[in-house]
């Protein structure tokens, strides 16, 4: 280098002082100065240099800007340096090729850039060398979509959570193709979450959430509240918000302006339940942000809104019934619920249990529950080739009081009555938790078959927790159980449809 600075050694300075980046707005250039977020990540990438990090995040924060100019960094001054950008779209990548990495080595100082010789220089590969360096030693950065084998001496996967969720098969070939390329090097997942507690890079993080000794990397979450641009001088903050962010203060032990609560109530009612996704508060805000075709999650932040997600005391006099779905013994659920003043208070659930049938009913009853009716599905009563029905290996068990619920010629029927109802249910907050985070992830997914489109709920863990709450939507609506029972009254199946208003081709659900 012709610059004789002491300080070019240590890439902590370069990064604070050498670099440019387009300002929000209006695009014209401003000096690169490092936020505390981007700083907190060029700390590990410099000091825990093959630990993976993984970046769950708001919008707007600037991480891909801080991490497109590390790779600039390490590029420029360490030869050799190979360098990945995996972005969910092909767009997506060649814009941050454009806007942030070859951006960045324009801004560099004459002295330095004039140093550089570009080999490549196109909107998905970036080779270069420094002064006298032979082309064995060039430093190069790709833009792409995927990466499998060679060498890669930092990986940078942007928006991995929608990758993740919307194709997860690659996915899948980032984590078994890609992210072994770079096993001596950095790896960086950055991006907004999208899935819920299920897909590939879920299964990544979650030993990391749970203490798994075995699993590799570190999560780094980064809120709206930390940027200071996320402020609105006019605005109304409703009760509800209000009551937002008193809870909100008690989590996070930070107070609020109301600048901040103004930004956050527009971006709200813009947004929807979909802000939890890209402008989430806490982690467990950003872990919970509705699927793609999510069927109850709008149902569930209504209720969460209202204060009806809480752990309530349990009324012991009142009858407790039970609600199934049937399947392989880890697969079969059981939601406890009662009907009190018209409301449908769900108190408990069973499910991931792989247990005997005695040893499920006998669990049952040591709850010590006063129990009411036990609605089972309609193929409760199947009879297969051992010649007993399910309903038959229960009550010898030892459940009492069952009622098989008869078959609805259409699955939606039973999920929009259960939509209809929604306004009626609160859940205990502790002992549904998981039961309600299945509910969350339950979603339908658009099919097409000669010419004919069609929406069909997609069958997975969480499809058996969302099964087993239909049931009761379904028992009162075949009226199986009474509609004075415990003050309660019954519910009609109407209600909101939750199928897609435009298919091409689309003349009906089956």
């Amino acid at each position: 280098m012709t610059m004789d600075i002491p300080e070019l050694k240590d890439q902590r300075w370069r990064l604070r002082h050498l670099y440019s980046c387009r300002r929000e707005g209006d695009g014209n250039p401003i000096p690169f100065v490092p936020r505390p977020e981007q700083e907190q990540i060029f700390d590990h990438l410099i000091d825990r240099p093959h630990e993976p990090a993984y970046i769950i995040k708001s919008r707007r924060l600037g991480l891909s800007t801080g991490l497109g100019l590390f790779q600039d960094d390490s590029a420029v001054f360490n030869s050799g340096w190979r360098g990945i950008l995996i972005d969910q779209k092909q767009d997506d990548a060649t814009k941050k090729m454009a806007e942030i990495l070859r951006f960045g080595i324009d801004s560099l100082p004459p002295e330095i850039k004039d140093t550089i010789r570009f080999d490549k220089r196109n909107d998905s590969e970036l080779r270069f060398r420094v002064g006298d360096e032979d082309e064995n030693n060039d430093s190069v950065i790709f833009a792409t979509t995927g990466a499998r084998g060679g060498d890669c001496s930092m990986l940078h996967i942007s928006e991995m959570g929608p990758i993740a969720a919307l194709d997860p098969k690659r996915a899948e070939e980032i984590v078994t193709g890609a992210f072994p390329a770079a096993r001596l090097g950095r790896r960086v997942v950055e991006t907004t979450w999208m899935g819920g507690r299920s897909g590939e890079l879920w299964e990544l993080i979650e030993p990391i959430l749970t203490g798994n000794p075995n699993a590799e990397g570190i999560i780094y979450f980064f809120p709206w509240h930390d940027d200071p641009q996320a402020i609105r001088l006019d605005g109304m903050v409703t009760d509800e918000i209000k009551s937002y962010f008193i809870d909100l203060a008690e989590k996070t032990g930070k107070k609020f302006s109301e600048e901040q609560k103004n930004w956050y109530s527009a971006k709200k009612l813009e947004q929807r339940n979909k802000i939890y996704r890209e402008y989430p508060s806490t982690l467990e805000e950003a872990l919970r942000a509705p699927v793609e075709g999510a069927i109850y999650a709008e149902e569930i932040d209504a209720l969460r809104a209202s204060g009806k997600i809480l752990p309530f005391p349990i009324d012991r006099s009142s009858l407790v019934h039970t609600a199934w779905d049937l399947g392989a013994p880890i697969n079969t659920v059981t939601w406890y619920f009662q009907l009190i003043a018209g409301e449908i208070r769900v108190i408990d659930v069973d499910l991931d249990q792989s247990v005997s049938a005695v040893d499920r009913v006998a669990n049952i009853m040591n709850k010590g529950y006063p129990m009411g009716v036990n609605l089972l599905p309609h193929d409760a009563s199947s009879t297969p080739t051992s010649g007993r029905s399910t309903q038959d290996v229960l009550a010898d068990a030892g459940l009492g009081n069952i009622k098989v619920i008869p078959r609805t010629s259409d699955v939606w029927i039973g999920i929009d009555a259960c939509l209809a109802m929604f306004p009626r249910f609160a859940f205990h907050a502790e002992n549904c938790k998981v039961g309600i985070e299945r509910l969350d992830n339950y979603r339908f997914q658009a099919t097409s078959s000669g010419g004919i489109s069609k929406s069909e709920p997609v069958h997975d863990r969480n499809s058996h927790a969302a099964d087993a709450l239909r049931m009761i939507a379904e028992a009162m609506t075949a009226g199986l159980i009474p509609s004075g029972i415990n003050g309660s009254r019954g519910i009609s199946a109407g209600g909101r449809k939750v199928r897609p208003k435009v298919l091409t081709g689309y003349t009906g659900r089956r």
